[in-house]
């Protein structure tokens, strides 16, 4: 990735890495804290849970379960 470029990224959440899967398409899935510690290099990021169509901000999301992670980050210059 270039200094300076924009990474938007999902990924379904799991038991974690290194532990089985159930899907066929992952190798493992992450829990949400090995997710978003992931990008703690980056300049900044954005995280977001979504659970069908439904896409909310982590500060603000309101349900207990989401399947699926997203995160917008930028890379450092």
């Amino acid at each position: 990735m270039k200094p300076g470029g924009t990474l938007i990224l999902s990924t379904p959440f799991g038991e974690g890495k290194g532990k089985p899967c159930g899907s066929p398409f992952h190798v493992h899935q992450m829990t949400k804290t090995e997710f978003m510690s992931m990008f703690d290099d980056f300049e900044s990021s954005e995280f977001y849970f979504q659970r069908g169509a439904l896409i909310e901000p982590v500060a603000t999301a309101q349900l207990e379960h989401y399947p699926l992670g997203i995160v917008i980050a930028k890379k450092r210059s």
